[in-house]
Order: C-alpha cells, then sequence, then structure tokens
C-alpha cells in the first residue's frame, strides 16, 4: 500500500501479520490464507508507519511510545461464516474514532497551523468569525499549487477526490467547462461560501476532436475501399 492518507495527528490503520499496512482484510487473506490475523490501530507519531526502502511498502514501526497508540485490536480475518466484513466495519469504527480524535485536537497545539498555508486560513477564518457586516457581492478567495492550471499531472485527480472528500465528503466529477475544456471537479455552496476543486482532464471520446476526427477518417478509408472494391 501507498502512504496511508494522514488528514491530523491521529491515524487509523490496518495492518497485516507482518505488520505492513493493507488496504483491506481481503488483501491480507490472499496473501496469507484463511489462518491469518490482521491488527486494527489507531496511532500518531513514533507509532505511525514508515516506508519501507526496500519494497516501497508502508510498515508500523518495531518500537514505539505508548502515548502514541490509542487502541490497537487484532482479529481474526475470517470469521466463523468465513467472511471479512467484520474487520471492515471495526476498521470504519476505528476511522472514525480517529477522526474525532483529530477534531478534538483540530485546535489545540501547533498541528493544525503547521503550515504557512494552514496558519494563514485559520487567521482569515478568525477574523471572519467576528465579523458582523454584509459580504461584497464579489469576494474571491483561491489557493493552489501555482504554475499553469491546463498542466494535468498524474495525481491531478486524486488530489481533487481527495481534497473533496476531505471538505465536504465528496469525491469530484467530470464536468465541460468553458471554451469547451473538461474539468475532473468538485463544486459546493454553503453559507455563500462556494468551494470548487478541479483539474484539467481530457475530454470524453465523444467529446474529443481528436477521437472524432479520427473516427471520420477511418470510415471514410472504410468507405473508400468498399467503393474501389
Amino acid at each position: 500500500m501507498q502512504n496511508p492518507n494522514r488528514l491530523g495527528p491521529w491515524l487509523a490503520l490496518l495492518t497485516d501479520e507482518d505488520r505492513y499496512v493493507v488496504d483491506s482484510a481481503k488483501a491480507a487473506l490472499d496473501e496469507y490464507g484463511p489462518e491469518t490475523q490482521v491488527t486494527i490501530s489507531i496511532v500518531r507519531d513514533s507509532a505511525a508507519p514508515t516506508q519501507d526502502s526496500i519494497a516501497v511498502l508502508y510498515r508500523m514501526p518495531a518500537s514505539r511510545f505508548t502515548e502514541d497508540v490509542a487502541h490497537e485490536e487484532t482479529l481474526d480475518v475470517v470469521d466463523e461464516q468465513g467472511e471479512t466484513d467484520h474487520v471492515e466495519i471495526r476498521l470504519k469504527l476505528a476511522q472514525a474514532m480517529a477522526a474525532g480524535l483529530n477534531m478534538a485536537e483540530a485546535n489545540q497545539g501547533d498541528f493544525n497551523r503547521s503550515t504557512e498555508m494552514a496558519a494563514a486560513f485559520h487567521e482569515l477564518a478568525d477574523k471572519l468569525a467576528v465579523y458582523t457586516g454584509k459580504m461584497p457581492v464579489w469576494t474571491w478567495l483561491s489557493f493552489g499549487m501555482g504554475g499553469s492550471h491546463r498542466k494535468l499531472t498524474a495525481d491531478a485527480v486524486s488530489a481533487v477526490d481527495q481534497l473533496g472528500t476531505l471538505l465536504i465528503g465528496k469525491a469530484g466529477e467530470p464536468k465541460k467547462g468553458t471554451a469547451g475544456y473538461w474539468d475532473h471537479c468538485v463544486e459546493h455552496e454553503t453559507a455563500g461560501i462556494q468551494l470548487k476543486i478541479d483539474a484539467d482532464i481530457p475530454a470524453p471520446a465523444e467529446e474529443n476532436p481528436d477521437v472524432l476526427r479520427a473516427r471520420v477518417a477511418e470510415l471514410e478509408a472504410q468507405l473508400a475501399a468498399k467503393a474501389g472494391a
């Protein structure tokens, strides 16, 4: 598994018998068989997984401070009915618990303001909290990585989904924008605040001019071949 998505100090994880992070109980079952046991952990800092430089996987550390472990339990990967659903249910509960711990710590300490961007947003939010006047008709607040927004990267769609899920619990979807461009986009509005997260994507085949031209050329070639037969 790649680096677990860490959205706060606390992280809920599922690990296999060798303490490698796995995506699901079925992954451990396929690797080790029906007698496998998996571990669900809620951890932070010294107990968080680190990258294995050889296999490029993530593994729980051999040593850690006990205060960095909020919860840990080991389960049989297969229950009496031969199912793995119980593991996934317990993992979702652990993820909810980790989210609760992160929210409890959201405005405590330095984690929530650990980057320049996070600190700037918190400073704005603190000032808006005491503002009682009307908002102007047009007020823009934007942030991003900079550079050309028309340059699609391999991680762009995944980044939109990740940030959209974090902020409003919603992944992106394809949407046709202005000038014929297509975006993978999340849009939401609440309390007068409009949120839009997007990344440029290629147009679908049925809308992509290059694909359509290639299809027309192919049909013309087929017609020409039939006419000459």
